[in-house]
């Protein structure tokens, strides 16, 4: 648990949200069989080209779906100005929002900065989120 705390704070900058409660949620499969082996396919799944490949797809075709980031500003793992190139670099990102001095997770870091955003996002242009109701 300690190396768990450890690198949620620096998944967190701000610190909010890391409770017990999340804690125990990451630590308990790490005690579970297979649990290293499952973390290492985790940890090569993700090299450099997963996302630009994908973004790269999903732009060649003009009638796929739209791509909207959030990211941290304070990200330790995955730097804003590569979200900044990816934006530039492929048409179906329509959407780019840095939440500044936020981690890897602002969602959970930060969910009363995010969910408003995310809101937004889903809501029809012609429908307000109360009209949702």
């Amino acid at each position: 648990p300690a190396v768990i705390r450890r690198v949620l704070k620096r998944a967190y900058p701000s610190g909010a949200n890391i409770d017990a409660e999340l804690v125990e949620l990451l630590y308990r499969p790490s005690t579970t069989t297979g649990a290293l082996e499952s973390f290492r396919g985790f940890v090569n799944l993700f090299n450099d080209h997963l996302a630009p490949d994908l973004l790269a797809e999903l732009s060649r075709h003009g009638d796929g779906p739209p791509v909207r980031l959030l990211w941290g500003s304070a990200d330790p793992w995955e730097d804003p100005a590569e979200a900044r190139q990816w934006a530039q670099d492929h048409r179906c990102i329509v959407d780019l929002v840095v939440l500044p001095g936020l981690g890897h997770c602002p969602h959970d870091e930060a969910p009363e900065q995010v969910n408003p955003i995310l809101q937004q996002w889903i809501t029809p242009p012609n429908r307000t989120a109360a009209q949702r109701t």
